[in-house]
């Protein structure tokens, strides 16, 4: 059975997952980058080191974000959110740092090394690290499951 989400599915998936992607179009390319994120209600955090994606990210902000859970080819839930990318510095960038230190704490102690916390570092400049959000404006989730009741 396909359905779609209801709100507070779609809020309660965003906040769950911890990986997601982002696509945006620049140049006359279309691109898909896979993320780790957090997100707070109304916009998605993420952080980057300086390049090209972040150079065509700034010139073309517009950007489509989705997440997606599955258990089997039968039984998923996918979201997907339309937003603006936007690069943040000084307190905004210091907050949002603290938000993905918080939430990544959880893959330290799942064995993930502790160097990928480094490059979150708002105040460090010398990796050329940036942390960024995009304001999430508009929202759309389905499933899919092969129970009979319906419910993803």
């Amino acid at each position: 059975m396909l359905g779609q989400l209801s709100r507070t599915q779609i809020e309660e998936m965003l906040h769950t997952e911890m990986v997601g992607r982002f696509g945006y179009h620049a140049e006359g390319k279309t691109y898909i980058v896979l993320i780790n994120y957090v997100y707070d209600d109304e916009h998605m955090y993420g952080y980057s080191l300086q390049g090209i994606q972040i150079q065509l990210l700034q010139a073309h902000p517009e950007v489509c974000f989705e997440v997606d859970h599955r258990q089997n080819l039968s039984h998923w839930r996918s979201v997907i959110a339309w937003g603006t990318f936007e690069e943040l510095e000084d307190e905004e960038a210091a907050r949002a740092a603290l938000l993905i230190m918080q939430r990544e704490m959880t893959l330290i102690a799942s064995g993930h090394s502790v160097h990928r916390m480094n490059r979150i570092n708002p105040q460090s400049t010398s990796l050329g690290s940036m942390i960024y959000r995009i304001h999430l404006v508009e929202k759309t989730g389905r499933f899919e499951t092969d129970s009979e009741a319906g419910q993803p």
